[in-house]
Formats: structure tokens, sequence, C-alpha cells
């Protein structure tokens, strides 16, 4: 008997509306659990009768009053419907097994072979609520996991190709002008002292400017070495800004810019960042504003500094600058990514800067994203409070 009720209750699935298959198998599997214990109860009294006779001599013949015979035959006959049941239960189970479990996970191999070969578009549905259906949604959640990694892997791609293509360009002058100018100073076609000066000025000028395309993509290389070894250390965020704010200063009037740090908080903020990954982010926004400002206009930068919650606090960077395009704002900090997609040249930038800042912030447990009003740009970023004792230097 209990070997029946293991089986019923493996198939039913608890708080899960019946559904009229369901009530049919159930009602069977009962029939045939009762049948099979009154045929069991009604051999037990058939052997007990034969021992009775055999202890006392009586013949079964006249235990049963010469009706021998039908009790054999109704015995026999309730022995072969007992057989019959068994057998069509144990075929019914069989068949929901290969229906429910083994056709389920037949499917779910045969889509994970697809998400193998990266096919991420069709949709697995199982549509029962019980284990299966839990892998199930759990195989789709790595599926849609999986298409956005490569769809992100390929805008990557995309983007390096265009990086490439724009770093071959701006290489190509530079070291054309190199080659003709240590030519003609080989050949000895520029032999005056003024003319090498020029000459051999306009070669270190060419390697400089090759230099500095190649410090812009250095950090395209270490962005994800450095955010994996940072060192978080508490610090109040209000001190931090203004401190680096205040040495980015003289440059800044240089660029006609100026910046306003603006404190919201009640109660000084309190975030673990890593003090060189946090200045590099405030670097990177600062002068993406001033990258980005109107021409023959002065640029104003707002840090606005909130807490939202007792959890987090809010810096926002914004500006008075040119803007995004709507619908720009999430691409804005993929790697390689640069506003202006018609310029080829990586002298304006090479949309490595507000990567690095969305890894670092990410790194820091907090988030970032970017508004655009037509007016100019806001960087939003939103780091998680702490608790500990924030240190009192900021160098």
């Amino acid at each position: 008997m209990n070997i029946f009720k293991r089986l019923k209750n493996l198939f039913t699935v608890e708080g899960e509306a019946y559904k009229p298959s369901r009530v049919i198998h159930q009602t069977l599997f009962n029939s045939f659990t009762i049948a099979a214990a009154a045929v069991i109860a009604v051999n037990i009294v058939f052997i007990i009768f034969l021992l009775w006779s055999c202890l006392s001599g009586i013949s079964l013949d006249q235990l049963f009053k010469g009706h021998f015979d039908l009790v054999l035959l109704i015995v026999l006959l309730l022995d072969v419907v007992s057989l019959a049941a068994f057998v069509l239960e144990r075929i019914i189970l069989l068949f929901r097994i290969w229906r429910d479990i083994t056709l389920p996970i037949k499917k779910l191999e045969r889509h994970l072979s697809e998400i193998f070969n990266e096919c991420y578009d069709r949709e697995v549905v199982y549509g029962k609520d019980n284990e299966i259906g839990d892998m199930y949604k759990k195989v789709n959640g790595i599926r849609i996991h999986l298409k956005e990694l490569s769809e992100e892997r390929n805008r990557v791609s995309e983007s390096r190709k265009i990086l490439i293509g724009g770093l071959l360009h701006d290489i190509a002058t530079p070291v054309t002008r190199i080659s003709g100018c240590a030519s003609m100073i080989k050949d000895g076609m520029i032999s005056e002292p003024d003319s090498v000066k020029e000459y051999t000025g306009t070669i270190l000028s060419s390697t400089e400017y090759i230099s500095d395309l190649l410090a812009k993509l250095r950090p395209a290389v270490n962005a994800d070495i450095e955010t994996s070894q940072l060192s978080l250390i508490p610090v109040q965020i209000i001190p931090l800004l203004a401190n680096y704010l205040e040495k980015l200063e003289p440059d800044l009037r240089l660029e006609d810019t100026h910046c306003v740090l603006v404190d919201d908080c009640v109660v000084p903020p309190v975030c673990e960042v890593d003090l060189r990954a946090a200045k590099r982010v405030i670097n990177n926004l600062v002068y993406n504003s001033v990258k980005y400002k109107k021409p023959d206009e002065p640029c104003l930068i707002t840090v606005t500094c909130s807490v939202i919650s007792s959890e987090e606090v809010l810096i926002s960077f914004s500006d008075n600058g040119v803007g995004i395009e709507p619908g720009t704002e999430k691409k804005l900090f993929e790697m390689f990514y640069r506003e202006d997609s018609s310029r080829t040249s990586l002298v304006g930038g090479n949309g490595v800067g507000l990567y690095v800042c969305r890894e670092t912030i990410k790194s820091f447990g907090g988030r970032i994203w970017a508004e655009s009003n037509g007016c100019g740009l806001t960087i939003n970023i939103v780091l998680p409070l702490s608790s500990k004792k924030p240190l009192d230097t900021y160098s």
C-alpha cells in the first residue's frame, strides 16, 4: 500500500488545480488499488480455507457444500482481473513517465543543444508548475543572459572594427611624415641646420602624436584588470569630491570651464570606494563634459550629492554641453562607443572613458546611467552607503 501511495504522490503536484485527465487517472489508480487489496484479501481467505481443509481432513468440496469449482473459478477470475488491472496501471504509469518526464527532458536537451550552437531566439515552454517547469525557467533565464552577452560581444566587436579603422587612419599620416623626413635627412637632401631642426621637430611631433593615440587605447586593455584589483575603503564622498574638483580647477579655467559642487546631504555620506579609481571616474566625467561643451560658450559642470534613501547616495554630474541623441543613453557606456559615430579619428576620444566609469562603479556595488533633455547631459551615480568609520585623508 505504501508503494502505491508513493507512486501516486510522485505525480501529484501540491497546490495545482486538478485537471480532468489527472482526476481520471487518480480515480483509476484508487480503483485499481482497492481492487488489488480486495483480491489479496480473497486469496488470503481462500488459503486459510485450504489450510483448514488440510488440518481438519474435511474436503474442500464438503467445506464449500459442493460449490468448490465455482469458488475456485471466481478466485482465478479475480486473480486474472487483478493481474490485468496491475499491468494496465503499469502501462498508464509508464506512459505518464514518458509524457511528463522523458519527453520534456529530451525537449530540454534539444534546446540546450541549440543554446550550445549559439541559437538564442527560441524560447522553450513546459507549461506546468513543477520541478521540470522550474528547470525550464532557469534554462530560459540562462538563454536570455547568454543572448545579451552575445549581443554585447557583437557590439564590442563592431566597435573595435571601427576603432581599428580609425587607428589605422590616424597612424598613417604621422608614419608617412616620419618616413619622409627620415629618408630626406638620411639621403643628405637636408643639410642646413635650420632645416634639419625643422624636420626632426616634425618627426618628434609625429611620434608624440602616435604615443598619445596609444595612451588613449591603454585603458581599454587595462579596464577589466584594474577593476578586479581595487581596494575599497570607507570615505566621505563630499570631501573627496571637493578635494579632487579643487585640484582640477586650474586646468578647467584654461578650458573656459567652471565646476560647482552642491551638497544636499543632511548627514555626510560615507561609501566604500577605491580612491584612485574614484578619482579616475571623476576625471573622466568632468573632462567628458569639457570635450563636448558648446563652441564659444563657457562650460558649467554642476556636481550634486544627495542621500536618496537610508542605503544609497546619488551623485549627479550635469553640464550645459551639446548633450546626446535621445535613445543613446545606454550605448553611452559601451566600450569604444562615441556619440559622434561619423568620426573616425581617435583624437577626440576613444569611447573607453565612460565604459571604465561603468565598470568601476559596478565594482563599488553601485550603478550609473545617463540622462539628456537636449540642453546638456547628466550622469547619475548611485552608491551604497557604508556604516564604517571613514578615513580622514583623501590625497
